[in-house]
């Protein structure tokens, strides 16, 4: 998530609690291997999800009702704070 201002090896916040809406990043699990990444969600009024990454170069994820249902993908919380070091150099 570098284009979304979260480079690598950055600490993130995450806050399970807090109210998530279209175009937030959230940290997730999804897929057969339960992988482990921030994206951003977008609900569809279909009951859909969309996951985005901030690379263009990969398409968006969509998961079903159906997904939704059988654990396909979880919302693990909000992206709430981003920390990392500054860079070296001019």
């Amino acid at each position: 998530m570098e284009g979304a201002g979260i480079p690598d090896k950055s600490i993130v916040v995450v806050n399970p609690a807090e109210e998530i809406y279209d175009g937030d990043p959230v940290l997730v699990t999804f897929g057969i291997m339960h992988q482990i990444a921030i994206k951003w969600i977008f609900f569809k009024r279909n009951g859909n999800i969309e996951l985005r990454a901030a690379n263009p170069a990969y398409s968006p994820l969509i998961f079903t009702k159906e997904d939704i249902e059988n654990d396909m993908i979880k919302i693990i919380g909000k992206v709430m704070y981003v920390i990392n070091k500054p860079k070296k150099g001019f």
